[in-house]
């Protein structure tokens, strides 16, 4: 949400007049637009071969990824407005997400007893290890049967519930919220028994209430990060 904010403070109005041509084939494309009034003719070889409304459809996606030269003439039909995203503003944009991504995952695992125990390098390559993954209401997280994998979670957003048996076979549950993390053995261990009898079980059962996003930790990324 903040970065659609930040890309919406970033479009440009850009406005054409009947007639005009907003580049020709081979001009190198280094926009995106969106048309907002208007139309579009796109032409190949003093042909028209098709046209674009208002609302209708971006143009130069690409520009965004690589650099790249526009392959038709594009002229307006009839006055235009655009909005537009250079993709050097694009790319600013995204650098400052990752880096905005960056400090929300270094401040969970923060938060963790792992943390305290890596300098700063161990604790930046760990956090741009870390991937996202997201579970829908009532999905199944980790099961109390399952045999135990290799996977550390973090909670950053929704809520999930945490089960399991106590004394008596007394079910006892808590609910995990934004900053909880579980299956903290998964890093303790330094791997996993090839005989599947003397893997570790889960404990407990961890379910989603609501949707849940997590950062996720494998195993042998932490202890390779590590050394």
């Amino acid at each position: 949400e903040r970065q659609i904010r930040a890309l919406a403070q970033m479009l440009h109005r850009l406005h054409v007049e009947r007639g005009d041509v907003l580049f020709n084939a081979g001009d190198a494309a280094d926009f995106l637009a969106l048309i907002v009034k208007g139309e579009l003719s796109l032409q190949s070889f003093g042909k028209a071969v098709m046209s674009l409304g208002e609302g209708e459809m971006w143009f130069g996606e690409l520009s965004l990824v690589q650099p790249c030269k526009a392959d038709t003439s594009i002229r307006s039909i009839n006055d235009v407005v655009l909005l537009s995203l250079s993709s050097r503003t694009f790319h600013e944009l995204k650098l400052d997400y990752e880096k905005h991504r960056h400090e929300v995952k270094k401040s969970l695992f923060l938060n963790t007893p792992f943390a305290q125990h890596l300098d700063s390098d161990q604790l930046a390559n760990i956090v741009d290890a870390m991937e996202e993954v997201v579970f829908g209401a009532g999905i199944n997280i980790k099961n109390e049967d399952s045999l135990e994998d290799d996977v550390f979670y973090i909670l950053e957003e929704g809520l999930a519930e945490e089960r399991q048996y106590a004394a008596m076979r007394k079910l006892v549950s808590r609910e995990l919220g934004p900053g909880d993390f579980f299956c903290e053995d998964a890093l303790l261990l330094s791997s996993i028994s090839e005989n599947p009898r003397k893997r570790v079980k889960l404990q407990p059962r961890i379910d989603a209430k609501s949707e849940c996003k997590c950062l996720c930790l494998n195993r042998n990324d932490f202890h390779r990060l590590i050394g």
